[in-house]
């Protein structure tokens, strides 16, 4: 491989993907380039690493392509921008509209003036949870009984 197919090492030393030269994701390229390694050495080592270690390298190799994002220049790498950016905007919009509707965002002093102990956040939260569970109980059993099932064959009847 020519040396001017890859791109110079990051002086910065930031751990990207790249997919636009990998193989699957672009994650053993990324780490290949972090370390200063060549790319075909990183894949030989992941893959005798998945050999012997098969559940925690295909993980490991997971979340290298959940977190790392992809280098910057590349076509994903755009495509992760936008909807980050479109991400910001929106929760930036929907805040604002919050906020407009009459409600001034707390400082963080009267947060810490309203909090509660943990021990009653916890209280309200297993009271909270206990009532769920009871309404989730009767509709369980409504939607198991012989009167679920009569009402569903009448409105199917009366739709026909």
């Amino acid at each position: 491989m020519d040396s001017d197919s890859q791109p110079p090492i990051n002086p910065k030393r930031e751990l990207y993907r790249d997919p636009s030269r990998g193989k699957i994701c672009g994650v053993c390229v990324g780490v290949a380039d972090y370390f200063g390694l060549e790319v075909w050495v990183v894949r030989i080592i992941a893959v005798t690493a998945l050999l012997f270690f098969q559940f925690p390298i295909f993980i490991a190799y997971l979340v290298g392509y959940f977190v790392l994002e992809p280098r910057p220049g590349t076509g994903e790498y755009d495509k992760v921008k936008s909807l980050k950016k479109k991400f910001h905007r929106d929760s930036y919009t929907e805040k604002s509209a919050r906020n407009s509707a009459g409600r001034q965002p707390a400082s963080v002093q009267q947060v810490w003036k309203k909090g509660r102990i943990p021990a009653q956040t916890l209280t309200k939260l297993n009271i909270s949870f206990k009532s769920l569970e009871g309404r989730l109980q009767k509709m369980e059993s409504y939607v198991t009984s012989k009167q679920f099932e009569l009402r569903k064959e009448f409105e199917e009847l009366s739709s026909k």
